[in-house]
């Protein structure tokens, strides 16, 4: 069980800055862009900045305690299979 959990957290981490890693290249270049002729460009950044940064907020707030262990392997999986398949879910989500 403590094998899940900290398979779990690793998971939780990696994901946790690879979308922070993403935010800061994002304002980075953000902050690079100026005037008209990058208006699109900009609009995009910014866009894709919101995603970010509402997918970091939700996957913080799966890591305070919403993320169900599944007890039983789903069929044809083993458990870490199972655990990894949810946490895909998670994050595509």
């Amino acid at each position: 069980m403590f094998q899940l959990e900290a398979i779990k957290n690793q998971i939780e981490n990696k994901l946790n800055k690879n979308l922070r890693k993403k935010e800061e290249r994002l304002k980075r270049e953000l902050d690079d862009i100026s005037g008209e002729d990058h208006t699109h460009t900009l609009e995009t950044i910014e866009e894709d900045l919101v995603s970010v940064e509402q997918r970091t907020s939700e996957n913080d707030q799966r890591s305070r305690g919403r993320f169900t262990e599944p007890t039983q392997p789903a069929e044809g999986f083993s458990l870490h299979e199972t655990i990894f398949t949810q946490e895909r879910r998670i994050s595509q989500s």
